[in-house]
């Protein structure tokens, strides 16, 4: 009987590494939480070793690798200048971004970032688990709506300067 118990749990024991090892299934709207660290690139300094809730803006590629949006209360300051206030992409999914002071957090819509999907984990309440589509369009038309900002105002540079 003995050894029955220990092949059960030894075989519960795999199951559970094998699990926990699957990618989080991901599409865009979803918030996970993710270390800065494990962005590609990776970011570098303090609190890039602690989780951070991360929205989906894509599906995963070919590779795996899913295009993302940081919220923090404390973005780092090149993340901050194109921010917005995350709970404006929140309404209606049951869930807000807020930190244990019930600080609300920003979303860094100007600088998407790349993870591989393994590298996500589930968001816990009081986080949405998806933003719902509206609000996922909407987050997608900011951050398009910044990208194509930079990429304008990085045309029409050449040795001479700004034309």
């Amino acid at each position: 009987m003995q050894l029955i118990s220990t092949i059960y749990l030894g075989l519960l024991s795999l199951v559970a590494s094998v699990v926990s090892a699957m990618p989080v299934p991901v599409k865009p709207g979803d918030v996970h939480m993710a270390k800065p660290a494990d962005f590609t690139p990776p970011q570098t300094g303090s609190g890039s070793r602690v989780p951070h809730p991360v929205v989906a803006i894509s599906g995963p590629d070919a590779h795996g690798n899913v295009r993302v949006v940081q919220a923090s209360h404390k973005l780092p300051s090149n993340m901050a200048a194109h921010s917005r206030t995350a709970n404006d992409f929140a309404g209606g999914s049951g869930g807000r971004f807020t930190d244990r002071q019930r600080k609300p957090s920003r979303i860094a819509v100007g600088q998407p970032q790349t993870i591989h999907q393994s590298k996500l984990r589930p968001a816990r309440s009081p986080l949405p688990s998806n933003l719902g589509k509206a609000n996922t369009e909407k987050l997608q038309s900011a951050v398009a709506k910044v990208q194509a900002s930079k990429t304008r105002r990085g045309k029409g540079k050449g040795k001479g300067g700004r034309k």
